[in-house]
């Protein structure tokens, strides 16, 4: 019987909803059948307003965000979870305020652990995630599989010298624990030498107004290719996140050839190597930002030598072939144990 894998996910504008289906299109590219139910996002908070799908006739496989309540994991199907998130790691709790704060401990906690107590099969995307996974829920059999990028149209592309001004690029969503609220700070110090293209959320008007004119928003952009160019066309990838699962924007970013200036917490030192790739800095440490892109803007040869290292880095660490590849033998693993 042809494998069969159904992936039931929340829609939720995020790279947990580009994970879903860069995986669904490589498990079909093996040879597996595969399908996403896109679910509404108050199933995240209100699950019971919505209908449960039946799953495809032909899946002999659920895979599903941890997150997701068990009201819609089959019964008679074994259950895949993936922990896409560090979010319980208490060193957040200051930037969550109150009411984010009791609802992930008193909602997300309760909807996680009945989850992950259902699954066949537990996957983490880093072993940051896994270990925070575990200090909440207990030991478990945690396998971490790292996120791949879709290489498709990256490359690093032959440049001699970055922008004047330098230019920074931040993609993400706008929210607090990434860290958002420091780039005012940051580019004030760095002045007009250095600009910061942000693509992805955008803050709100009040906040609008306060920016600094070396900060441009871009907003959201959907077209691949055009997002792709313009991180080619980018100098370094500015990232003060203070919490990550496993960040696609920081894989992608060195796969084009971008150094990242990120903040040295969670999952963000397995993907970026600390003067190789980039610069790792303090958490909320504005000036250590402001300094590490300085120190890149004014030494050539170190930047082109973190372009470098940082495409082979993402190319040979975090392949999409890789991740596709081990989680499929988690399929085939208990498919079998099951027939």
């Amino acid at each position: 019987m042809r494998p069969g894998v159904w992936f039931p996910a929340v829609r939720a504008h995020t790279g947990a909803d580009v994970f879903t289906e860069r995986l669904a299109d490589g498990i079909e590219r093996l040879g597996f059948k595969a399908d996403v139910t896109w679910l509404p996002h108050r199933v995240e908070y209100a699950p019971w307003s919505v209908s449960v799908p039946v799953p495809p006739s032909w899946a002999n496989m659920v895979h599903v965000n941890s997150w997701l309540s068990t009201r819609f994991l089959p019964s008679n199907l074994p259950i895949v979870t993936t922990i896409h998130h560090s979010i319980h790691d208490p060193r957040l709790l200051p930037y969550k305020g109150a009411p984010r704060a009791l609802y992930h401990r008193y909602w997300i906690q309760h909807l996680e652990r009945a989850n992950l107590r259902r699954a066949d099969a537990i996957v983490a995307v880093s072993a940051d995630a896994a270990m925070q996974a575990e200090r909440v829920f207990g030991p478990g059999k945690i396998r971490v599989i790292y996120n791949g990028f879709d290489a498709c149209g990256i490359s690093l592309q032959p440049r001699t010298a970055p922008n004047k001004p330098f230019r920074l690029i931040y993609v993400g969503t706008w929210m607090t624990r990434k860290g958002v609220d420091l780039f005012s700070e940051i580019l004030q110090q760095l002045g007009t030498g250095f600009e910061l293209l942000c693509v992805g959320g955008m803050p709100d008007r009040q906040e609008r107004v306060s920016l600094p004119d070396n900060i441009k928003l871009l907003g959201r952009i959907n077209d691949r290719n055009h997002l792709i160019s313009l991180m080619q066309q980018s100098d370094a990838l500015l990232f003060p996140s203070r919490s990550e699962g496993l960040s696609l924007s920081l894989i992608e970013a060195q796969a084009c050839g971008l150094p990242v200036i990120a903040s040295d917490c969670s999952s963000i030192p397995e993907v970026v190597s600390d003067g190789e790739t980039g610069a790792l800095c303090p958490v909320d440490g504005a000036t250590a930002f402001a300094e590490a892109a300085r120190g890149l803007a004014n030494n050539r040869l170190q930047w082109q030598s973190m372009r470098a290292a940082a495409h082979s880095r993402a190319v040979t660490q975090f392949s999409l072939d890789r991740q596709v590849s081990e989680y499929a033998d988690i399929y085939l693993s208990l498919i079998g144990s099951k027939e």
